[in-house]
């Protein structure tokens, strides 16, 4: 079945479809086998007759921007994925608004939007992956979230057709969205104006970025924090206080910079960071009692 909609996109030149990827290399944490299909479409309009024919053929498909949070399995996975990121990449200001594609990346966003003076995404210095998946997750930091500056997320829904939802039809909560429930596609997203002093919003995005370079390993192959922070507590703070900062299974290491992070240190497979998640979870509940939850997602049976 998954061969049809390649079929499909070749005889209509939708896009270029690749078979066999090596998917670790369209990921940040570098592991994962090879997917089936790979799709990168041409345009919006290419994308959604896509996503409509795999609807209505029943077949099984995944989104991919950057891969900053996405763990593949390991061997050969009979996966059809379509890849946004070189499409949904505009970025228009207006006066009362500004309209960001999906595909656009979240660091560049902050850094551009901070450099013109508009306030709001500081807290995305450093931050890895897409507008997109930015959304999806509601990602945040130093106390601010993707939420606070949306008005509104356009979206091709479970039927193929394009939507708007409303900032708060989108149910937004810590580390969580609407859509992380839902089969649709984010494909751009509306966000306040809010006009602010040139010097001292970029200021503040340049220090955040800063302090996480100082604090956090984003040299390193990973996919940034690996747990969500418990309530009232911080996942790295509780995972360092159990004496697991540098602990190793085959190549996926903690962070010993910063213990919420696991890092491909060497050739790391999907089984090796799996691994490592649940004993760190393990640990951290024998001697805490306190569950962690990670904010990776993985793909095709991962847990």
């Amino acid at each position: 079945m998954i061969n049809k909609v390649a079929l499909y996109i070749q005889e209509n030149a939708l896009g270029k479809i690749e078979h066999n990827v090596e998917i670790r290399y369209h990921t940040t944490m570098d592991v994962g086998g090879t997917v089936c299909y790979m799709y990168s479409p041409i345009d919006l309009e290419s994308l959604q007759k896509v996503i409509k024919y795999n609807i209505e053929n029943e077949i099984y498909y995944i989104i991919l921007g950057r891969g900053s949070n996405s763990i593949f399995p390991d061997g050969h996975n009979e996966i059809f994925v379509i890849k946004i990121s070189n499409i949904l990449d505009e970025l228009l200001i207006e006066t009362d608004y500004i309209y960001v594609g999906a595909g656009y990346s979240l660091q560049k966003l902050s850094k551009n939007l901070s450099k013109k003076g508009f306030s709001g995404l500081e807290f995305a210095g450093g931050i890895p992956g897409t507008v997109g998946g930015a959304i999806y997750m509601n990602a945040g930091a130093h106390l601010k979230e993707m939420k606070d500056i949306i008005k509104s997320v356009d979206i091709i829904d479970q039927y193929g057709e394009k939507k708007t939802l409303l900032v708060e039809e989108c149910d937004f909560n810590y580390r969580y969205s609407i859509f992380q429930t839902m089969k649709v596609v984010i494909i751009g997203v509306k966000l306040k104006v809010i006009i602010a002093n040139k010097a001292e919003v970029f200021k503040q995005m340049s220090g955040n970025l800063a302090y996480r370079k100082e604090m956090q390993p984003l040299e390193k192959k990973s996919c940034g924090s690996t747990f969500r922070n418990p309530p009232g507590y911080h996942a790295g703070k509780l995972i360092e206080e159990c004496g697991l900062k540098g602990y190793k299974i085959g190549g996926a290491m903690v962070s010993d910079k910063h213990a919420n992070f696991i890092i491909n240190q060497d050739n790391a497979t999907t089984s090796d960071v799996l691994e490592l998640i649940k004993y760190v979870k393990k640990v951290v509940f024998e001697k805490t009692a306190i569950s962690l939850h990670q904010e990776l997602e993985f793909i095709n049976g991962g847990e």
